[in-house]
């Protein structure tokens, strides 16, 4: 049996979409292309490629296997439901 390792990337300190101080993405996937992981989760909605193209290609170049999206907000309130549902339904296309 073959065990595949796979992280995320808040694994590298990346919270939110856009913040000045995080690793860029492209560095991001290089690093955890080095680190012999075979899978990533999408990590903040817009923080790597949101175009499926795109992200297909960026994830191939470095032999990486997209396991999970990943939805970063309050899930107590419900003040934020109605914005959690918009960006899963932009996640979905």
């Amino acid at each position: 049996m073959k065990i595949k390792f796979g992280t995320a990337p808040c694994s590298w300190g990346l919270w939110f979409a856009e913040n000045e101080k995080q690793t860029d993405w492209k560095r991001c996937l290089d690093e955890i292309h080095e680190a012999k992981y075979e899978g990533i989760e999408l990590g903040p909605w817009g923080y790597l490629p949101n175009k499926y193209q795109q992200l297909k290609k960026e994830l191939k170049k470095r032999n990486l296997n997209l396991t999970a999206t990943t939805l970063m907000d309050d899930l107590t309130s419900d003040s934020t439901t109605e914005k959690m549902i918009a960006t899963l339904d932009e996640m979905a296309w």
